[in-house]
């Protein structure tokens, strides 16, 4: 339960905590930026990842929902999801925590191995945040990585009519 309280503070409370500390003083100026990080892993699943899928989805969705309460007060949230990156993050799957042998992990582990997609530099994202912040949009989802890019359209669902008059 501490792997998995670390994992959810690292990747869902410290994003909602860092948008609430900022919301008032770029409220106060009507314009500003947000920058979540995300990954394709918010948008779509692999075996073995559901605790990190589970965060990804959670930040994908308060993400969004920002985006849609705060496009009116010209304050903008911006998504950056990216594939893989080249970190030494350790990246705990939630099945090996729960100690499950549903699956055969050796046998899932190594055709994961043979993957020919390469890692990006972690730079990559960074530069991908300086586009979000500059290109002057309102634009909620950027992808870092060419697997990230492959992997899903980017789709910026429509504005509800009811939010855009509030």
């Amino acid at each position: 339960m501490d792997r998995i309280r670390r994992q959810f503070n690292t990747n869902v409370i410290g994003p909602l905590g860092s948008s609430k500390s900022i919301l008032l003083p770029i409220r106060k100026q009507k314009s500003g930026d947000i920058v979540n990080t995300s990954s394709i892993g918010g948008q779509t699943t692999l075996p073995l990842g559901s605790l990190y899928h589970e965060t990804k989805f959670a930040v994908e969705g308060l993400s969004e929902s920002l985006h849609f309460e705060l496009e009116v007060t010209g304050i903008k949230i911006k998504i950056v999801e990216s594939g893989m990156i080249a970190t030494d993050l350790e990246v705990v799957p939630l099945i090996l925590l729960m100690n499950h042998q549903l699956i055969n992990i050796r046998k899932l582990m190594g055709s994961m191995r043979n993957n020919p997609i390469q890692p990006s530099p972690p730079e990559l994202v960074s530069e991908v945040i300086w586009t979000a912040v500059t290109d002057g949009t309102n634009q909620l989802r950027y992808r870092a990585g060419p697997d990230a890019r492959c992997s899903l359209p980017i789709v910026r669902p429509p504005m509800m009519p009811h939010l855009s008059a509030v």
